[in-house]
């Protein structure tokens, strides 16, 4: 037999204090005849502070902690076993805040005390001075998939489905509260807390409960569509943001309406998070200083991954790839449409195509140019498939990334800084930094002073700033090595941090400056999360522990790399 969890009821408690979720997740269970236990999946909770009983008369349950390994790290899980005595038949249940009844069918509930450990990888806890206002702590979730079995226990697949209740515990100070894509309405003033409830009667996925606390603006885009930042990105938000109706109009008819609506907009430290919550989306504030292009593709693809996410029931993980199917497919009917109302403009659905065919020659790189065909080059290929070399080559920015890179007269020079000025538009500025960086040939610090000044860094979107760096850096001006240190600690996600210190450590003249900035970024306590600061340690080859507290000048004396 099987038992199958069909609604979640959590009570948590937020200790920014501690770093920890503390509190009790009551499951309601549907088992079938034979079935004597309930497995649950968990991760990264503290197993002495766990305890299980039966949820009506309180009576201990028996339950053990079991380990199985998997292709990256152990699967933890916990097996519950249940008498025959608590067993019956239920149909309802009153949630005391939803004046409905839920009307599920189960046969007993169990109630489970835990709390998540300090350091466990499924929660962004950002500290005040790690948020763009610096006024308030954050709390994120971090719903990769098999994560939400960190925030609670459950049955971690995409094929269980439940609905759920939740109430959570926030200090005082806090305004902003949402579960699973859903706005938490205040409750109760308890001194110096406050608590904050929400429920869904929509069944849905494990990794659908985001969580998110903290102390953010509120803007009312439409009547069901509500827009989080922080204060200072929240008018810039309310102005990138302004087409998101058209978006939502045209899922609607494809798809099918959503009661209630949510974006916020993060810190340009916290990694991208890629959610299947009908109702929420996240963008990083990065995003919103590029073309409005960009930004309706976009936020039309995360609101196709959410309406597929949510809607679509796949057996497993493995499976995963329908949901992308459908969302991309309808994310690309999205942009149709755009286009078709003149939302956006005709020529950037050319360019679109045009500039994602570098991801073309990236996979081919990666999955051909390897250890055993060191022999071959990307540019062999052109040979064998001449289509790819006109799709690469056809456009113009390659043509003038090419000309840029071999020119050698005053008079081309000239010339070519006259038609890179025109690159107005942030995607076709894009591509041609993007060959420019492809390339093989070697960059005076001539021209990359000219380029400098033609596109100066502050005036850059965030992905075109990186670019630049990445070229500065691999042509050896380290005159530019500072500035691309100072962009790493401001917007301090993987996305920009991972290839600014990989492209340092590749040279042996800028390895040492990789490190010691590294060494300052740990030590200053800035806006890098444990997360980064561990992928940026092992790019580094670092041993976290052995970077001691001292001074950034010092500190490259004391760390010591892997071997």
């Amino acid at each position: 037999g099987t038992a199958r969890v069909i609604h979640t009821h959590l009570e948590l408690f937020v200790d920014f204090d501690e770093t920890v979720l503390r509190g009790t997740a009551i499951l309601f269970i549907k088992t079938k005849a034979g079935c004597d236990e309930i497995i649950l999946d968990i991760y990264q909770l503290n197993e002495d502070k766990m305890d299980i009983s039966e949820y009506s008369s309180n009576d201990k349950l028996k339950y053990v902690v079991k380990q199985t390994p998997r292709n990256i790290g152990v699967n933890e899980y916990v097996v519950i076993q249940i008498p025959q005595k608590y067993r019956g038949r239920f149909t309802e249940f009153k949630y005391k805040y939803c004046d409905e009844p839920y009307q599920i069918d189960y046969n007993y509930a169990i109630l489970i005390t835990y709390e998540t450990r300090k350091d466990s990888p499924v929660l962004y806890w950002l500290r005040s001075d790690q948020t763009s206002d610096g006024t308030h702590p954050l709390l994120i979730t971090n719903n990769k998939f098999t994560y939400a079995r960190g925030i609670f226990p459950c049955q971690d697949s995409p094929s269980v489905r439940f609905t759920f209740t939740a109430e959570i515990s926030v200090p005082n100070n806090f305004n902003t509260v949402i579960i699973c894509g859903r706005t938490c309405r205040l409750i109760i003033n308890d001194g110096d807390r406050h608590i904050y409830m929400c429920f869904e009667m929509f069944p849905m996925p494990s990794y659908a409960m985001i969580i998110m606390v903290g102390s953010l603006e509120h803007l009312d885009l439409q009547h069901n569509v509500s827009l989080w930042a922080e204060k200072k990105y929240i008018e810039q938000s309310k102005s990138c943001f302004a087409n998101f109706h058209h978006i939502l109009t045209i899922a609607k008819e494809l798809c099918d309406d959503v009661r209630e609506y949510n974006i916020c907009v993060l810190p340009p430290n916290i990694p991208e998070i890629d959610l299947s919550c009908l109702s929420m989306i996240f963008v990083s504030s990065t995003l919103l200083n590029e073309d409005s292009f960009l930004i309706c593709s976009t936020i039309a693809q995360k609101v196709a991954q959410n309406w597929a996410g949510g809607l679509v029931t796949c057996t497993n993980f493995q499976h995963l790839w329908l949901n992308k199917s459908f969302s991309t497919f309808i994310s690309r009917r999205i942009m149709y449409f755009m286009y078709q109302q003149n939302i956006i403009p005709d020529k950037m659905s050319f360019l679109e195509r045009k500039t994602k065919l570098k991801s073309i020659k990236s996979i081919l790189i990666k999955w051909i140019y390897g250890p055993n065909l060191r022999h071959m080059s990307i540019e062999d290929l052109y040979t064998l498939y001449p289509e790819l070399h006109c799709l690469m080559t056809k456009s113009q920015g390659y043509l003038l990334a090419t000309q840029w890179v071999t020119t050698e007269t005053f008079n081309n020079f000239a010339f070519l800084l006259t038609e890179i000025k025109l690159y107005n538009n942030n995607l076709e500025r894009r591509e041609f930094l993007f060959h420019l960086y492809a390339s093989n040939m070697v960059l005076p610090v001539a021209k990359l002073w000219w380029l400098r000044r033609m596109f100066p860094l502050d005036e850059q979107t965030c992905e075109n700033r990186l670019l630049l760096l990445l070229l500065y850096i691999k042509n050896k001006w380290l005159e530019m090595i500072q500035p691309a240190l100072e962009f790493v600690r401001e917007y301090c996600s993987p996305m920009f941090a991972c290839p600014i210190f990989r492209e340092l450590y590749k040279l042996e003249e800028t390895r040492h400056l990789a490190i010691s900035g590294f060494t300052a970024i740990v030590e200053k306590k800035c806006k890098m999360l444990p997360q980064t600061i561990q992928e940026v340690a092992y790019i580094l080859k670092i041993n976290l522990k052995d970077i001691y507290i001292l001074t950034s000048e010092e500190s490259t004396l004391h760390v010591k790399t892997r071997q």
